[in-house]
């Protein structure tokens, strides 16, 4: 039998993660697993006069009673990000099994164009990081690290426009990364997979920032073509580059507007 500590640190973990999908069949088993949730007020933020707040922030209602076969447990994000960036010739790498948590980089297009990295999850929420941003990042990572033993000096680290911090809730422990409008929450796990992918952003963004100009150029010229159909017959659309093909569906696509696509290679 898993011991109730256990129970409730993988739970929350799930709900920050989304690796693990939570079981319910039944009535009787919804209304314990939602009974175990709401027992303990968890601690949210360091232990060291960080004040608690109730569970039921995260879950406000109970499960609904028809959906008793399967149930996931989602946390509410407190910014909503209402349009996603369009991105060219963009990289998505996950950061958990199932690809709640990725880290992109790609071309925002402008113009002016630029290359931006973006650490979100699939609800929409995302944190948008120049390089030296996340250089910064990446060269925190072991006061970060430290911070999750308590062995840092200060319960907070400051890069850039982000603000690191630890917190605990039902014995897991997770990293907290704050903008001014966008929270993201990941377990130590995920933070360190994400660190691992420091190399592939370098070599990423290199070639990347070599085709901003490009994109800049394209998107002015496709901006003064009336149809998407004369984009694609005009001497200034190559079928055979990747930055023409992506600008006509993502940006100059006349069919269906969509800035929440985005394409990944």
């Amino acid at each position: 039998m898993v011991p109730y500590s256990e129970a409730k640190r993988l739970i929350t973990a799930a709900v920050f993660e989304h690796d693990t999908i939570v079981y319910v069949k039944g009535r009787e088993k919804q209304t314990w697993l939602w009974n175990l949730l709401l027992l303990h007020t968890p601690k949210i933020g360091r232990a060291k006069g960080v004040p608690s707040r109730t569970f039921a922030r995260f879950f406000p209602s109970p499960p609904p009673k028809k959906e008793e076969e399967v149930r996931y447990w989602e946390c509410p994000v407190e910014n909503t990000m209402e349009h996603r960036a369009v991105r060219l010739l963009s990289r998505r790498y996950n950061l958990t099994s199932t690809g709640y948590k990725y880290l992109e980089i790609g071309i925002n297009v402008g113009p002016p164009s630029y290359v931006e990295i973006a650490l979100g999850d699939n609800r929409g929420h995302e944190l948008w990081l120049s390089l030296e941003t996340w250089k910064g990042l990446y060269e925190q990572r072991w006061n970060i690290y430290k911070m999750l033993c308590n062995e840092y000096k200060d319960n907070f680290i400051s890069v850039g426009p982000l603000t690191v911090r630890v917190c605990t809730m039902n014995d897991a422990t997770l990293v907290r990364l704050d903008s001014s409008s966008v929270r993201i929450t990941m377990t130590e796990t995920t933070l360190r997979r994400m660190f691992a992918f420091d190399g592939c952003i370098d070599v990423t963004f290199e070639r990347l920032v070599r085709l901003v100009d490009t994109v800049d150029v394209k998107y002015t010229r496709f901006s003064n073509i009336a149809s998407e159909d004369a984009i694609r017959n005009s001497s200034s659309f190559n079928g055979h580059q990747l930055v023409d093909c992506e600008l006509l569906a993502l940006v100059f696509n006349t069919h269906e507007k969509n800035p929440d696509v985005v394409i990944c290679e």
